[in-house]
């Protein structure tokens, strides 16, 4: 009887230990809210116990119940974190989730993510690379927005929709892989990213958004897919080192008219602002 009472108190010591670490609820420093519609929690950070922190480890459970979400700015401007360990319980970040950690030089994401939201890592300073989830399908605006020290990212295939100004002023990414099924390069996407010096368009691609690389001082060359239909204005404005563009002759360059009501005019297709005089701009025919 004895020995039975023993393994059962042992027993439930060794589940408390499993779930919640040497009898703690949670960590102090993390606070939970119950979505009671989803039976789940969601965790942002209690600003108070976490100001000195540097790492932050988010649980997979909060007293039995799955650790799903972070919420919207949850762990934004916490100036001493540089790790961030997520499981792959979470399914959604909130808008701005890690806004301004300007220390955060290590992040492992969650493999459940679909969707990186709007500045969730916008002004991670420190940040130099990342390693996204296969299964991404979308980064909203200004996910990585003045990632200053970001230099190398490579988008999973899966993704196939950006927001504007998505890596604006990454001042010192080097090498980005675009996704195979990007259905466009959004505005100002890749503005200001001066060590950017050569970036392949994916076939999928049907435009190229207003200032999508302006002042990409870097950037040598570029050849525009026939799938690309249009470009919009200052798409290439800025980019002194730019000495070649190969697109189709039947492409359409979109320039801004202050004549036209709808602010709009379709210009022919060899004529680029803001391109160095000798850029050469190579016209291929449509197979």
């Amino acid at each position: 009887m004895r020995k039975t009472l023993a393994l059962k108190i042992l027993l439930v010591f060794l589940i408390a230990v499993n779930l919640f670490g040497c009898g703690e609820s949670a960590p102090k420093y993390l606070e939970f809210t119950y979505i009671e519609k989803e039976d789940c929690y969601s965790v942002s950070a209690n600003k108070e116990e976490i100001k000195d922190r540097t790492e932050i480890v988010i649980p997979e459970e909060y007293k039995g119940k799955p650790v799903k979400y972070i919420g919207e700015s949850a762990f934004a401007k916490l100036e001493t974190i540089t790790k961030i360990t997520m499981p792959d319980s979470i399914v959604q970040l909130g808008n701005g989730a890690f806004l301004q950690c300007s220390s955060l030089t290590e992040i492992h994401l969650s493999n459940s993510l679909i969707n990186l939201p709007c500045n969730v890592f916008d002004s991670c300073t420190a940040l130099v690379e990342i390693a996204l989830p296969a299964g991404l399908r979308s980064i909203d605006m200004c996910a990585f927005q003045n990632c200053e020290s970001l230099r190398r990212i490579s988008i999973p295939d899966s993704v196939s929709t950006m927001g504007a100004a998505v890596f604006a002023n990454c001042f010192n990414l080097e090498k980005i892989e675009l996704p195979d099924n990007l259905s466009d390069i959004p505005i100002m996407a890749f503005s200001s990213c001066k060590k950017l010096s050569d970036v392949s368009i994916p076939e999928c691609v049907a435009c190229v958004g207003y200032g999508a690389f302006d002042n990409c001082v870097s950037l040598t060359h570029i050849a525009i897919p026939a799938e690309v239909k249009s470009i919009y204005f200052d798409a290439f404005k800025g980019c002194l080192a730019l000495r070649e563009i190969t697109m189709c002759e039947d492409t359409v360059i979109i320039e801004w008219s202050d004549s036209n009501e709808e602010g709009w005019l379709e210009s022919v297709t060899d004529q680029f602002v803001g391109i160095p005089e000798n850029c050469q701009v190579t016209l291929l025919k449509e197979e």
